[in-house]
């Protein structure tokens, strides 16, 4: 039988995110949103392990909803539809030290009248005219809610196959159907550089959103994409940092992927036993720069992959206010002990202190 797609919060055959971004009460905005591995992708399990969620083939393509309400200003900067276009361009166009390291295709398909989220129509839809229908919990001014598909118990693959969306064939654990994208109406966003200083700025905004919709979690690096914590009248977060590059490589990594990069493992303990969700954290020695970071799996393991040669030091810290790992929790579904409602973690302690090993 086929996996029937219905829309609730975490359906056992189409899981269901929302990487949501909020503004906070002190100003900031909180953007949101298998072996452990650098970044922190969203992960569906299977049996009794956690695959990182993605598009089948690396290609997908998003369809804008052309309407805009007077609350997205473009006085001094490029129209909605240029600058959702670039936004979402920096994610495929991305190089690292001036080399291509993924193989993800997007592309912009025919404008759409729909306004509202629908996981079940695979038109993957950027909405800025939410009906009145759709709402957001207090201080949220976007979301992205993205559909998976993993396979039945016993289903014989990889690949696997699937009616949904005009048939699928995938090698992928988990692969992503649907993802729509919708701008909280009661904020102001606009696309001018710089961006004025009651508003959000529209292009940073989009590119974290698309982050979530290509599979990516929460970063704890905070001058990354992904890095959860903004604020008004800022527009820092349009260029993606090395570990927003490693990330989507990841995903959808091209040939040279390997050879270009390099990787750190190792496994963080407390008292002899495995640290889950420990905040790992690789710091350029020469520089002293933070560069990449992933989050430990339960039994303490890590992998940072697809960082550049060099020579790190690896911080190993806890995840506290602001971040806990409620800022990753499409990445920690993968280890929830009920898959189908996402529940039951592992223990994660937080009584130690950082640690940096050589």
């Amino acid at each position: 039988a086929e996996p029937e797609v219905i829309l609730v919060k975490r359906a056992r055959k189409a899981q269901i995110r929302k990487g949501t971004l909020l503004i906070g009460v002190s100003g900031a905005i909180l953007l949101g949103c298998l072996l452990a591995m650098a970044y922190t992708p969203y992960q569906d399990r299977v049996g009794n392990t956690a695959y990182p969620i993605g598009w089948n083939n690396g290609s997908l393509a998003w369809s804008l909803n052309p309407t805009v309400g007077s609350n997205i200003h473009t006085t001094g900067g490029p129209g909605v539809a240029t600058a959702v276009t670039s936004s979402f361009n920096v994610w495929p166009q991305s190089l690292l030290n001036g080399v291509s390291i993924n193989d993800l295709s997007v592309t912009r398909g025919p404008d759409t009248s729909t306004t509202d989220p629908n996981i079940n129509d695979c038109v993957n839809v950027i909405s800025f005219v939410p009906s009145s229908s759709v709402t957001f919990d207090t201080g949220v001014v976007a979301y992205t809610q993205i559909a998976s598909l993993t396979p039945d118990t016993g289903q014989s693959g990889p690949p696997f196959t699937y009616s949904n969306c005009g048939g699928i064939t995938t090698d992928r654990y988990s692969v992503i159907i649907d993802a729509d994208m919708v701008f909280n109406p009661a904020w102001t966003f606009s696309t001018a550089t710089p961006t004025p200083s009651q508003d959000l700025d529209l292009l940073s905004v989009a590119s974290h959103e698309f982050g979530h919709m290509l599979g990516l979690e929460h970063n704890g690096i905070a001058h990354t994409m992904m890095f959860p914590f903004g604020d008004l009248g800022i527009d820092q977060t349009r260029n993606l940092s090395v570990d927003d590059v490693a990330a989507v490589a990841f995903l959808y990594p091209a040939a040279n992927f390997t050879t270009a990069t390099a990787a750190i493992s190792g496994k963080i303990t407390l008292n002899g036993t495995g640290v889950y969700a420990s905040h790992v954290v690789a710091v350029d020695s020469a520089t002293g720069l933070a560069v990449m970071d992933t989050l430990s799996d339960p039994d303490g393991n890590y992998v940072l992959d697809g960082i550049p040669g060099g020579t790190y030091r690896i911080l190993a810290i806890p995840l506290i206010d602001p971040l806990t790992v409620d800022n990753y929790s499409g990445w920690a579904c993968g280890y929830a002990s009920d898959p189908v409602n996402c529940t039951g973690f592992p223990n994660n302690p937080i009584d130690y202190t950082g640690t940096f090993f050589y």
